[in-house]
């Protein structure tokens, strides 16, 4: 309590590293890194890269170890959550661009596959990450009715097709962990069998994603 590199304050969150013994413990000003008995470090506003906010009311450490992080507004009503990579905060999530009720907000884990789940009074969200930075059961574009997706379930059998010109270049189907399974040229119309289980429809415009 003495260190002055120690931020103070109320603790809202504490967890320690997976590989190394440092102990980061968040408030309303930050993250203070504590290794051998000494605060050594800090994280804030000032010293990293678009942090949302200085009050840390979660921290998660995802398999690449990357720190995930709820912020809290003045108040400690929750509002965000990012990702530390190195001094920057990216995967930026808000009311505006994730399925979850912020203000009904319970609680958030990460998975060994290093998927992130979300619970809100609502019901449980899940972030597929790496490979697809996509909020399951969530449009990233919503495609217009010239585009069909049918059936869906599906019994196995399954077709996409375009009333009008798209600008879709190859079709792509992966399972929940992110691997590719199924990868084809677009056409017009096409049927495919799909593998068991569920499973994601990608549709990609050159190396750029069109629709999910």
């Amino acid at each position: 309590m003495d260190d002055p590199e120690d931020l103070g304050g109320q603790y809202n969150n504490l967890k320690s590293t997976r590989l190394i013994d440092t102990l980061f413990v968040g408030n309303k000003l930050g993250i203070s890194k504590f290794y051998n008995y000494d605060v050594f470090d800090t994280i804030k506003p000032n010293n990293t890269v678009n942090m949302p906010s200085p009050n840390v009311l979660e921290m998660e450490w995802d398999m690449e170890d990357n720190l995930w992080v709820v912020f809290g507004d003045a108040s400690n009503d929750v509002y965000s959550i990012a990702k530390l990579e190195n001094d920057t905060w990216t995967n930026y999530f808000a009311a505006n661009n994730t399925p979850i009720n912020f203000s009904q907000f319970k609680g958030l884990e990460i998975d060994t596959l290093g998927n992130v789940w979300v619970a809100d009074r609502d019901g449980l969200h899940t972030l597929l990450t790496p490979n697809i930075t996509a909020w399951l059961g969530t449009e990233i574009l919503e495609l217009d009715n010239s585009f069909e997706a049918y059936p869906n379930p599906s019994n196995g059998s399954f077709t996409i097709a375009t009333r009008e010109i798209q600008n879709i270049s190859s079709i792509e189907i992966l399972d929940l962990t992110g691997r590719i399974a199924h990868n084809q040229s677009f056409q017009p119309k096409v049927t495919f069998n799909l593998p068991s289980g569920n499973n994601f429809l990608q549709l990609m415009e050159g190396e750029g994603l069109l629709g999910f």
